[in-house]
């Protein structure tokens, strides 16, 4: 344990005692003494976890007792003990309570709202996915979002297993405060999860069908995609479903592996471009040669060597 508090650079070795020196409201030890010197609980747990294993000390709720030149912690507990437990969560979601309900389990009293404004956000439900926004007006582009959902799905062939959220939020630095996404994109999608910039401000740009379209596209695409499937070939498909390309002209100057990097990690709006448009162009040579079905196969099961062979 000497060694464990040291690497976390909370007390040098020599100490010998080790007591708590104050709780909190809920019995949990908040500061401990080592010696004379005050640290803090769960910085010790978190230095002692990471040294010896997550399993030694599981909360800070505990008692200490010396037993020669070790100690006996004796306690109970999960973790900090403060807001929402992920195991907990997930096992309520899995029962079928959605995250509302979740929310008042462990917030009771509390209201989800916007942390800016503090207004609440509304959910304005669509076929297939919803709209969560603070503006109720928001609920004139329903029409246009089912729309752009109705066209991903044709054009993809992929159905939702789940609807989608859409939240729109109330400006452009909330969005990307949000998202932390660069100041060329417009959306974000995580999963079935979809945060864009306000939708009036999309629409006056005559963007917002394509957005998200495009979206809705990445939605669909990742809820077939398996870990192992590059992200060349997912931000690919959507690049050539969303633009209806076709692989015209010659192959892209990037390979697979520059690819997938650039669009991890681009540096800039131009490399991001040029790292896109050369996985539409990949997935559409794909799609041209084998067809839909075939390579919605391989989005879920992984890429034959054939295939690859046939990008170079």
């Amino acid at each position: 344990m000497t060694a464990a508090l040291a690497a976390g650079g909370l007390i040098r070795p020599g100490w010998k005692t080790l007591t708590v020196e104050r709780r909190g409201e809920s019995g949990r030890a908040v500061v401990l003494r080592l010696d004379t010197t005050d640290i803090s609980a769960e910085e010790f747990r978190l230095a002692v976890g990471r040294a010896l294993g997550w399993n030694r000390i599981l909360s800070t709720w505990f008692e200490i007792s010396p037993l020669g030149d070790r100690f006996l912690f004796h306690g109970r507990g999960l973790g900090h003990g403060v807001g929402l437990c992920q195991a907990g969560a997930a096992a309520m979601a899995a029962q079928g309570h959605d995250c509302a309900q979740i929310l008042a389990w462990y917030f009771p009293g509390a209201a989800a709202d916007d942390d800016a404004t503090g207004r609440p956000w509304q959910s304005l439900r669509g076929q297939g996915f919803a709209i969560q926004s603070l503006d109720p007006a928001d609920a004139a582009y329903l029409p246009q979002l089912g729309r752009a959902l109705d066209e991903a799905q044709s054009r993809s062939g992929l159905r939702l297993s789940e609807p989608v959220t859409v939240r729109a939020f109330r400006s452009t630095p909330a969005f990307r405060d949000a998202t932390l996404a660069p100041g060329w994109v417009a959306a974000f999608t995580e999963r079935a999860w979809i945060g864009t910039e306000p939708l009036a401000a999309l629409a006056a740009r005559k963007m917002l069908v394509p957005v998200l379209r495009h979206e809705f596209l990445h939605a669909l695409v990742e809820s077939q995609a398996t870990p192992q499937t590059p992200l060349w070939l997912r931000e690919g498909l959507v690049e050539a479903w969303g633009e209806s390309m076709n692989a015209t002209g010659p192959p892209p100057a990037l390979n697979l592996d520059e690819i997938d990097r650039n669009l991890a990690h681009a540096a800039s709006q131009e490399q991001s471009a040029i790292a896109h448009r050369a996985a539409g162009w990949c997935a559409s040579r794909l799609l041209d040669r084998s067809g839909r079905p075939e390579v919605l196969v391989w989005l879920r099961s992984g890429l034959p060597s054939s295939a690859l062979a046939a990008l170079k």
